[in-house]
């Protein structure tokens, strides 16, 4: 019997032993598929369940979230594995794929969580600290089921609640009916309830629409911008001329706040400029002690008070709408009034010069001789003291703006504005990702 040695490895058998020396992280996987499960943790019913519960959470947050389990990671950090693995199969939902990632790390026995575009922004290092600490409780029981169900409940949660706190997604879902939105979360529902009434009331008494809103963020508007689309594209102010005012109150995660004032229409005559400075000094006061429910009904009040007074005092006829009869006429008016001053003035003038004596018949008749003297400039010196220049100061600042301006509906409207002072701190550490991508997150050992 004779044996012959091939002195050649078959390809096939050669890819074979290669690829059992890979990391499973290396391969591509469908970005439709959310539990990516290489080292067997999870039983296939695990694995339905997860997947179904992804991609339903997905649904609702417009967020990616993928679970991957991993018996190496070859030269990689659980970090690095985790952000490439987003990366490279392209994970993430929208343009700027949004999404995160739970990492089993099973060759460090470590646990890494990912975050990238919107993921990122909503999850500070200590929400992160905190998600862990979830995910962390049934992985203590080798549960690794439990942990990814408490990723998937708790991520998704956080993500709904900081986009309820910022407000509608779109001006146009505010409905006008409803004159406080509380989107901030600065009310108990007792103070929601008292203060929708005291505003109802005062948009019933004066017909001009009296509204609140607080939120978290205006998606990239000014202040100034967000007020003016709220009002106007949400349908608020009543009659032609959209009579009402809106306190916009933005709270920012380090807790300091900016208020905006929008009013429009014939609100604009009994609450002028000098009244909104006033007004939201009046808030900020209430702002500053944290004394939320305080500020609102000082608004509310301070509203109700100025605009009494201001109709209680006659000055109805401010609010006279010009017509163009009215218009016509005042210009008529006008043009006969001025040509008969101009023509009083033109007699006037003539009869004066008639009589005035010439000035040479004067200085003839006095004897009065003028002569001219000139002043030669030989040398100047100057001398300069710098001022010192104002130092900075730190702490409460605040901005107004006076200027009327017209919005796209062609209605006249005001803005005044206030804010809290304070640096801005996210508290969120990033980093970039082999790819060059922008990542956040954090993980543990178990």
């Amino acid at each position: 019997m004779r044996i012959t040695c091939c002195g050649k490895i078959s390809p096939i058998l050669f890819l074979g032993i290669t690829l059992l020396f890979l990391p499973a992280g290396l391969f591509s996987q469908s970005p439709d598929s959310k539990i990516h499960d290489d080292a067997g943790l999870f039983s296939q019913s695990q694995r339905e369940a997860l997947e179904k519960r992804a991609q339903a959470l997905a649904a609702e947050t417009a967020v990616d979230f993928v679970i991957v389990t991993t018996n190496t990671t070859g030269a990689k950090t659980s970090m690095a594995f985790a952000d490439d693995f987003f990366d490279d199969n392209h994970f993430g939902i929208g343009s700027s794929r949004d999404g995160m990632l739970l990492l089993f790390n099973m060759q460090e026995r470590e646990i890494w969580i990912s975050t990238h575009a919107l993921a990122l922004d909503y999850f500070k290092d200590s929400d992160i600290e905190v998600l862990l600490d979830k995910v962390f409780v049934p992985l203590q029981n080798a549960s690794y089921e439990g942990a990814a169900e408490e990723f998937l409940i708790n991520a998704a949660a956080h993500i709904k609640a900081k986009k309820a706190a910022e407000g509608p997604a779109t001006v146009t879902e505010v409905d006008p009916l409803i004159k406080l939105w509380d989107y901030a979360g600065l009310l108990s529902e007792e103070q929601k309830a008292e203060l929708s009434v005291r505003l109802l009331e005062v948009t019933d008494k004066y017909s001009a629409d009296c509204a609140v809103l607080t939120l978290t963020s205006t998606g990239g508007k000014s202040m100034t911008a967000f007020a003016r689309d709220i009002f106007f594209d949400s349908g608020y102010g009543i009659g032609p001329d959209r009579d009402g005012i809106l306190l916009l109150v933005k709270m920012q995660p380090d807790g300091n706040w900016n208020l905006e004032l929008y009013i429009s229409g014939a609100i604009q005559y009994d609450i002028n400029n000098e009244h909104a400075d006033s007004l939201l000094r009046v808030i900020g006061r209430e702002m500053e002690r944290e004394d939320y429910y305080a500020a609102l009904g000082s608004f509310i009040e301070y509203t109700h008070t100025t605009i009494r007074y201001h109709r209680a005092t006659g000055l109805e006829w401010l609010k006279l709408r010009l017509t163009p009869e009215l218009v016509g006429r005042s210009l008529l008016y006008g043009c006969g009034l001025a040509l008969l001053i101009v023509l009083i003035m033109f007699f006037v003038q003539r009869r004066r010069s008639s009589a005035a004596p010439s000035v040479q018949a004067y200085m003839d008749q006095y004897n009065i001789n003028f002569t001219v003297r000139t002043d030669t400039l030989t040398g100047t010196h100057t001398t300069r003291t710098p001022i010192p220049k104002p130092q900075p100061s730190s702490g409460y600042s605040s901005s107004y703006s006076s200027d009327d301006h017209r919005s796209s509906s062609g209605v006249s409207s005001s803005s005044s504005s206030r804010s809290s002072g304070g640096s801005y701190s996210s508290g969120t550490s990033s980093h970039r990702s082999s790819s060059g991508s922008t990542h956040g997150g954090g993980g543990r050992k178990f």
